[in-house]
């Protein structure tokens, strides 16, 4: 199950390759429409390495899963060039700014000392903290604007990206709960100054998130 988890994890970071060149060579309707559906696979693999590594108990994380925050980022750098050649610039700069500005939150003011290449850039990434809001502040704008790009450039697969996020849903109505729940709390704990960590709603294992 380990090695199918991290199968799907690296099959994410070729889609992202994939993603990317074609955003970059292709402007045409069918590499459009290739790209998204590119996508749509990237993010199912997203949705599943965790729930099938989280299958098996006491086993020690491996370094993919260490990594799944990063290959998740190579996804959202993929569609940032996408929304950047077809001219939606300014959600790539707002993203970029709120990523500094996370960086600079790791490096400097969180205080801690990073293993990088062992635990990762974001090591407390299956919990939400204060800062937890700033990147997933970065891929939400990333990802709606990308919806909209999808929206505008070819209805008919917004209709197939709107029934897939209806599918992942239905078929997994607790990550998506868990989530929301999560963001709400750390926004409550932000406003009230409570500097306290939650878990995300999520079972927190060893594993990929």
């Amino acid at each position: 199950m380990k090695l199918l988890a991290d199968a799907l994890t690296a099959l994410r970071i070729v889609l992202a390759m994939l993603i990317g060149w074609i955003a970059l060579t292709r402007h045409d309707p069918l590499g459009f429409r290739t790209l998204v559906w590119l996508t749509i696979v990237a993010f199912t693999t997203d949705w599943l390495d965790g729930p099938i590594a989280r299958r098996v108990k006491g086993v020690r994380q491996t370094w993919l899963g260490y990594h799944d925050f990063e290959v998740d980022l190579t996804v959202t750098i993929a569609l940032s060039i996408t929304l950047f050649q077809y001219q939606l610039v300014w959600p790539v700069l707002t993203a970029i700014g709120i990523f500094i500005v996370w960086i600079i939150w790791r490096t400097f003011l969180a205080q801690e000392k990073l293993n990088i290449w062992e635990t990762g850039i974001w090591p407390d990434h299956k919990v939400d903290t204060r800062d937890s809001m700033l990147i997933e502040s970065v891929m939400t704008v990333i990802d709606f604007s990308f919806l909209y790009l999808v929206w505008d450039q070819d209805p008919e697969m917004f209709k197939i990206v709107l029934i897939w996020i209806f599918a992942v849903t239905i078929l997994n109505p607790g990550r998506s709960l868990a989530r929301a729940r999560g963001f709400i709390e750390v926004g409550k704990r932000i406003l009230q100054g409570r500097p306290d960590i939650v878990q995300d709603g999520e079972e927190h294992v060893e594993g990929n998130p």
